[in-house]
């Protein structure tokens, strides 16, 4: 059995699995990670000085937009969606966050060119490295699901490779489902080590 704190860890921050428990403070004070957390820093400041708008006119710029905020306080920039030849939304920055909280308070609609745009707060996507970190279970048969399996005394009927070679053989997905379903199901003796839980 591994000795306690050897159990790999996620750096949800950096999407990375860090060795243990013991090197995770060595980790933190890395080079990466602190370029991680500078960044964080940024776009937490940017959305806190940002809102998002959408519903605009086709052929919408820049200027337009700035135009339609400008009463509330100073604009630090205007980007709008470049993902496409139109664009379906703007981030419109200001300079401070009490022009913000007035845009967002405003209970007028904000018109322009006779159409009310719609305006919320921004909020940002997680970051791509953030967002590879595993969510699901250790793998069946992995050191991690045995060592979770040791402690808990519940064990997998069977692997997941048996699970795969079961579906591929179904003729339809009704036949897939059920035997998913069937072969997922908690045993009698599982589901009575759950209620003891």
């Amino acid at each position: 059995m591994a000795e306690e704190g050897r159990d790999p860890c996620w750096c949800a921050l950096c999407g990375i699995k860090v060795a243990g428990e013991q090197q995770m403070p060595k980790h933190l004070e890395g080079k990466k990670h602190l370029r991680a957390v500078a960044s964080a820093e940024y776009r937490r400041k940017h959305e806190r000085l940002s809102v998002f708008v959408r519903n605009f006119p086709k052929g919408t710029v820049e200027e337009g937009l700035s135009a339609v905020f400008r009463p509330f306080g100073p604009i630090n920039k205007v980007v709008l969606d470049k993902s496409s030849d139109t664009p379906k939304y703007a981030i419109v920055e200001f300079s401070d966050e009490d022009t913000v909280g007035k845009v967002l308070e405003c209970s007028s609609p904000l018109l322009l060119n006779g159409r009310a745009l719609v305006v919320k707060s921004r909020t940002s996507k997680p970051s791509a490295t953030a967002a590879t970190k595993p969510t699901a279970p250790p793998a069946s048969g992995s050191k991690q699901a045995i060592r979770k399996e040791e402690k808990s005394g519940m064990t997998t009927e069977e692997p997941m490779s048996g699970t795969v070679t079961s579906l591929n053989q179904a003729s339809s997905l009704d036949e897939q489902l059920h035997s998913l379903v069937s072969l997922q199901a908690l045993s009698e003796e599982d589901l009575k080590k759950r209620q003891e839980l």
